[in-house]
């Protein structure tokens, strides 16, 4: 018996992942946007949480992850799927998304960068020297401000739109 090549390993993984049914509950007309909700505002609660202590932050943090991996499952993965296994539908989706996401990302970015431009404007304004002491958690907190949002945005941005898919 021939071994199967990578490329037919995972054709076979994927058709399994297109047919499971296991996440159907979470498919519905309610429950994937409710999900996506809930994923973003534990995307935006986890910096502040941080703040508030390890714990709450790696709580927040697990909240978060939860409900990316039950969007990821229940859109069937089309975010991480290799373009040759999806149909031309899928990958138009997939490809708009990952426009939007692009697009947010750079927007939340440019956001961060205006506000470090007008902190350093202000201190050189009024004269005063900037000398920054960070707590561990205030640098988790920094980190998770870009990591959350750069980890979800795509696969729940394909769950709110996917009524089209």
């Amino acid at each position: 018996m021939a071994r199967k090549t990578k490329e037919q390993r995972t054709a076979e993984q994927i058709d399994k992942l297109m047919s499971d049914t296991r996440m159907n509950w979470a498919r519905g007309p309610v429950v994937m946007p409710a999900l996506a909700v809930a994923t973003i505002a534990a995307s935006l609660v986890t910096p502040i949480a941080f703040l508030n202590g390890t714990f709450a932050g790696v709580i927040s943090a697990a909240i978060m992850f939860l409900g990316y991996f039950i969007l990821r499952g229940a859109t069937r993965g089309i975010a991480e799927v290799p373009a040759k296994f999806l149909d031309e539908r899928e990958l138009a989706l997939r490809n708009s998304i990952y426009v939007k996401s692009y697009q947010t990302l750079a927007g939340l970015l440019g956001l961060l960068t205006i506000g470090a431009f007008v902190f350093a404007i202000s201190a050189d304004v009024n004269r005063q020297e900037v000398v920054f002491s960070l707590t561990y958690d205030q640098v988790q907190a920094f980190v998770w401000l870009l990591l959350g949002p750069i980890t979800i945005i795509p696969t729940v941005s394909i769950a709110l739109a996917k009524g089209r898919i």
